[in-house]
């Protein structure tokens, strides 16, 4: 998969699949689960996981948003990785 099309992600895609936000749920998890499966090659702005994290954790334990971010699996399919371990975050290698 040489070819395969690469894609920057806005932080609303994740969103939509996050808060199963109508109408556009369907196509944005689509979009996700193509990067997890190495379909699509996914890329998100550095500052995207630290609003993320803000918006996730309103009203929470900072520990419950980063687990929710931690255990999110199309994160782990995006590249960035290097500055999320930086913030804290685990994540498998890819």
């Amino acid at each position: 998969m040489a070819n395969r099309p690469a894609v920057l992600l806005d932080l609303k895609i994740l969103l939509d699949v996050l808060q199963k936000r109508e109408p556009f749920f369907e196509t944005s998890a689509g979009l996700l689960a193509a990067i997890e499966t190495g379909r699509v090659r996914g890329y998100m702005a550095a500052h995207s996981i630290t609003t993320l994290f803000y918006l996730i954790q309103k009203g929470r334990l900072a520990s419950d948003a980063r687990a929710m971010i931690t255990g999110c699996s199309p994160l782990e399919a995006t590249r960035f990785q290097p500055l999320w371990r930086k913030a804290g975050f685990s994540f498998p290698a890819i």
